[in-house]
């Protein structure tokens, strides 16, 4: 999976190829952004779930590696034509973390109370990045932004929640 992701990065090297200007350097920041953010579900994932024992947990992350890889391919016209492509993987990839890491801390009262501020509200970015993709041009961008923007308030519900309830 964490190779999948370096292939991203490469992918994302290639938005910045050519014309280089603030418009473009702020689009494959913000590709940049979203690729490292689902990369952190995964390493977030890692580290609060134990992985190790035969799951379901397991085979939903085997299956998250190809639907990456989707992702990946499409960063370079994710702005373009591959738009979609780009936008519903993340989508896919992005909800079978939040049904992994739910799963997993489900029994821990509250670990479940920090899921449950950060899950609903972190499941609306992916969403937002695949109305994004029915838009063109600075209406999918700013979608996008959104999108990167409630990804980090969704965590910081999470935190507010962790430590309300220390």
């Amino acid at each position: 999976l964490d190779l999948v992701f370096v292939f991203a990065v490469g992918q994302i090297v290639s938005v910045l190829d050519g014309e280089l200007n603030l418009a473009t350097f702020g689009r494959g920041l913000l590709l940049a952004w979203l690729t490292w953010w689902l990369w952190t579900q995964f390493a977030w994932l890692g580290t609060s779930i134990d992985l190790s024992e035969r799951s379901r947990s397991q085979l939903l992350v085997l299956i998250a590696i190809p639907l990456t890889l989707l992702m990946a391919i499409a960063i370079p016209d994710a702005y373009g034509s591959t738009g979609l492509q780009f936008a519903g993987a993340y989508l896919v990839v992005n909800l079978l973390c939040l049904a992994i890491q739910g799963r997993g801390l489900w029994s821990d009262p509250k670990a479940r109370a920090a899921w449950l501020q950060y899950g609903p509200i972190a499941a609306i970015a992916p969403l937002l990045l695949v109305i994004g993709a029915y838009f063109e041009g600075n209406a999918r961008t700013g979608l996008w932004v959104v999108a990167a923007v409630i990804n980090v308030f969704s965590a910081l519900a999470a935190g507010r929640q962790n430590s309300e309830g220390s």
